[in-house]
């Protein structure tokens, strides 16, 4: 579980953050260093990520707001991975003229919050969960 500070927050699959030659020689190589470690969390050029593994791989995965069970968002995975990093606005600038805003969700959190990882669902403190298993929005009753 992780400790992250209020503020506004990027969701999105790391690969897209990062040019292709960032991501092959910079951001590839240190999560394959983590884990190795079974570390979630790192820094990359100044950058910090949170990342987990979704559970069925690539795809286009919700996020929802856990209380009312309502998709804010969704966005698509490429290296089987999610992650979230602080949304500054270079980062922002530069996911939506590359990809045109497909490939990630923005949240403010106004609190400090918790971040982790289960069963291929991430949760974002008490208020968002990333559903890369399929069955979160699902009624069971």
């Amino acid at each position: 579980m992780f400790k992250l500070p209020a503020g506004r927050y990027l969701i999105t699959d790391p690969c897209y953050t990062v040019e292709h030659e960032d991501w092959e020689n910079h951001l590839l190589p240190k999560i394959y260093e983590c884990e190795a470690k079974e570390e979630e969390e790192m820094e990359v050029k100044g950058r910090k990520y949170i990342i987990f593994s979704t559970y069925w791989g690539d795809g286009e995965y919700p996020v929802v707001e856990k209380e009312q069970k309502h998709v804010i968002g969704s966005f698509s995975v490429d290296a089987g991975l999610m992650c979230i990093t602080e949304a500054t606005d270079d980062l922002v600038d530069y996911l939506y003229k590359k990809y045109s805003g497909e490939t990630y969700v923005i949240i403010t959190m106004l609190e400090d919050f918790n971040v982790y990882e289960e069963a291929g669902r991430m949760y974002i403190g008490d208020e968002y969960v990333v559903d890369t298993q399929g069955d979160y929005m699902v009624d069971w009753s």
